[in-house]
């Protein structure tokens, strides 16, 4: 899944030990003086270097943990967790995530260690039991950082809505805080957080679909099925840290 340089940690040893493919992500893992360093062989990400110790690798799908913390991240090739709390998904397109530790505290709480119902690329949808808002809107208000360039890239509103908790009827709008995904069919939709433009609940008044431009192997069309509640949401992090994060020390050209 990745090529590795220099002298490996053990954790890396004990993984090329499982029958991994060296080159079918196109990542390539250099061990070099200032920690640990991320090359992209097909073009998906600049490359970085992650300054904190690396501390467990695994191929495993399911549950992820991080300092108390557990979330479902669906789909990865591979994952990386460091010293800081913070963790790297290596996909087998070749694309990443690089996910802070406050970021995945957020999407734990967020999505209450549920894996998600739907993807799409990094779009990803919850089933909800009812219309009621969901009742941790608060926790996450107080979670949700002034500056959240530190858990994702920055999102304006991209609907409408006047109040928090105001239920709108559409036949269209976009989801994820970005207008390439959008959710097309006769719905009703609530923004519960406030400032967190990416999450959004709906509930299916007909059938709805999820669309992306451009539809690719990543971006399926989605069906949700009619008289429905999810939740809907963009994973947290960064697809390619050096150009999308606030300069941080932990990542670094």
């Amino acid at each position: 899944m990745f090529k590795t340089e220099q002298a490996p940690s053990p954790t890396l040893v004990a993984a090329q030990t499982v029958g991994m493919q060296p080159d079918n992500c196109g990542i390539q893992l250099s061990c070099v003086e200032r920690g640990w360093r991320f090359t992209s062989q097909r073009g998906r990400f600049t490359s970085f270097t992650v300054t904190t110790p690396l501390v467990h690798w695994d191929a495993a799908q399911g549950a992820c943990r991080s300092q108390g913390c557990v979330a479902h991240l669906p789909g990865t090739a591979a994952r990386f967790q460091f010293g800081s709390g913070s963790i790297l998904l290596t996909y087998p397109s070749g694309h990443i995530r690089w996910i802070t530790a406050l970021g995945f505290k957020y999407y734990a709480v967020l999505s209450q260690s549920t894996p998600p119902r739907y993807c799409q690329g990094d779009l990803v949808i919850f089933a909800l039991a009812d219309e009621r808002l969901i009742p941790h809107r608060h926790v996450l208000a107080a979670l949700l950082p002034a500056d959240q360039s530190t858990i994702w890239c920055r999102a304006r509103s991209v609907v409408s809505a006047p109040n928090q908790g105001t239920w709108i009827q559409v036949e269209k709008v976009p989801v994820g805080g970005n207008t390439r995904h959008k959710a097309v069919g006769r719905l009703r939709f609530s923004r519960p957080i406030p400032d967190d433009h990416r999450s959004m609940q709906i509930h299916t008044l007909d059938e709805v679909s999820i669309q992306h431009d451009p539809v690719d192997d990543i971006h399926p069309t989605l069906g949700l099925p009619p008289d429905r509640d999810f939740l809907i949401t963009k994973l947290p992090g960064f697809s390619d840290p050096i150009l999308e994060m606030k300069p941080c020390k932990e990542v670094s050209p």
